[in-house]
C-alpha cells in the first residue's frame, strides 16, 4: 500500500507500481530496455534519486492506461473524452441555433441566407437511404430552438430517396424534418418503402465541420436511434 501510494504521486495514470512493473516485464523481459524501465521506476518508488524516465508505448495491464512520464502526453490524453465531445456538440448545436435567430429575424448570419441538411441513412443493405432539404424554417422554444423542413408544397420540402427491394429503381418520397437543437434529435417522417418505419429519429453527436459545397457545413452520428440504423446528419449554412 505505501509503494502504491508514492506511485501515484509520481504518476498521473492511476497505475500502481505493481501494475508497472507487470507491464514493463512483458514488455522487455528479452531487452535492455524493459529492464532499464523497471529499474528507473522502482528506484524512484523507492525514493532513491533516480528519476522515472519516459516509458512510451507501454500500457498497464491492469487498467489498460498508457504510462508515461509526468506531464508527457500520452495516447490516453490526447483522445477526447465524453465531457470534452459533449462541449463540441453544444458548441455545434449553438452555433446552428444563431444561424437560425438571425435568419428568422431578418438578417445574414456569416453572410449566409438558407440552412439545408442532408443526411444518410444505414441499416440493413434493403432499407439504406439518403434524405435532403431546406430547414430554415426556425421556432424559439426552449433554451435554443427547432429547426423544421419546408412545409409540404414549398421549395426545398425534405425528400428521401431509396432504392427499391427487387427491382432496383430509385423511389423518392416526400418527408417531413425536425432539428430540436435542445437535445439534439433529429426526426424524420413519412410514409416510406422497403418497410422502413414511418417515423425515425436519432441524437446527435459532434464530428467535424468545414467550407464548401456551397458554405458552412457542420457534420453530425447519430449516437442513439429509434432503430437499429446509424445516421451521418450534415447541417449547412448556405452562403449568399
Amino acid at each position: 500500500g505505501v509503494l502504491d501510494n508514492r506511485y501515484e504521486a509520481t504518476d498521473p495514470s492511476g497505475c500502481s507500481f505493481v501494475d508497472f512493473a507487470v507491464s514493463a516485464l512483458r514488455l522487455g523481459a528479452c531487452s535492455t530496455r524493459g529492464s532499464v524501465m523497471a529499474y528507473q521506476w522502482t528506484a524512484a518508488v523507492l525514493g532513491s534519486a533516480v528519476s522515472p524516465g519516459p516509458c512510451p508505448g507501454s500500457r498497464c495491464e491492469r487498467t489498460g492506461r498508457m504510462i508515461g512520464s509526468v506531464g508527457e502526453p500520452t495516447e490516453d490524453d490526447t483522445m477526447p473524452t465524453e465531457r470534452q465531445e459533449r462541449q463540441r456538440t453544444i458548441n455545434a448545436l449553438d452555433r446552428i441555433n444563431t444561424w437560425g435567430q438571425v435568419l428568422a429575424a431578418g438578417g445574414s448570419p456569416d453572410g449566409g441566407e438558407n440552412i439545408t441538411f442532408s443526411l444518410a441513412r444505414n441499416g440493413a443493405v434493403a432499407d439504406y437511404c439518403l434524405a435532403d432539404g431546406d430547414c430554415t424554417p426556425y421556432t424559439a422554444a426552449g433554451g435554443r430552438g427547432l429547426l423544421r423542413g419546408q412545409p409540404a408544397g414549398f421549395n426545398g420540402e425534405p425528400q428521401a430517396h431509396f432504392i427499391l427491394t427487387g427491382t432496383g429503381t430509385l423511389d423518392t418520397v416526400n418527408c417531413s424534418f425536425e432539428f430540436d437543437l435542445n437535445n439534439g434529435h433529429a426526426t424524420v417522417q413519412g410514409t416510406f418503402p422497403n418497410g422502413v418505419a414511418a417515423s425515425f429519429g436519432f441524437d446527435v453527436e459532434y464530428l467535424d465541420e468545414f467550407e464548401g459545397g456551397g458554405g458552412k457545413n457542420i457534420v453530425f452520428v447519430s449516437r442513439h436511434s429509434t432503430d437499429k440504423a446509424g445516421y451521418v446528419l450534415t447541417v449547412q449554412l448556405v452562403a449568399a
